[in-house]
């Protein structure tokens, strides 16, 4: 991300340039409207591979890339299949074990619900009679 401070008029300072992180709002509103005009397969493409939320390497450059929704609705992950960010965070490994079925493995539980907000986003996306609940779903479960 550009490393770049955001200053807001009521004097909040970010350490980090939060605009292109707000975008991805964007790709939200774009998936509503694309849903809206029945377009599930742009509206797919959008969560799938992003459109308005750039990202940067460290020195600030823009990269190609695009943040995604997927990405972020499949946290738990790095880009590779490993454990990322959300892999030790409490609030999340709280909620993959609410999940969990009594006697279940707990592993086994955060493995088996991991991916189930980009599980249900997906499902939704692939049904043309689900309406906007993809779009929906993704604000809430991202």
């Amino acid at each position: 991300m550009n490393n770049t401070p955001t200053v807001f008029d009521v004097g909040i300072t970010t350490l980090t340039n939060v605009d292109a992180l707000s975008q991805i709002a964007y790709d939200i509103s774009d998936m509503a409207d694309l849903i809206d005009s029945n377009d599930f397969l742009n509206a797919k493409r959008i969560y799938d591979d992003g459109e308005n939320s750039a990202q940067y390497d460290y020195f600030g450059n823009e990269l190609e890339q695009r943040r995604t929704l997927k990405d972020m609705s499949r946290a738990f992950y790095g880009t590779d299949g490993s454990d990322s960010a959300f892999s030790e965070d409490p609030t999340f490994l709280f909620q993959m074990l609410g999940m969990m079925n009594i006697g279940e493995d707990a592993t086994d539980a955060i493995a088996k619900y991991a991916t189930y907000a980009d599980d249900f986003i997906t499902r939704e996306l692939n049904d043309v009679t689900s309406g906007n609940l993809a779009a929906q779903a993704s604000v809430i479960l991202t």
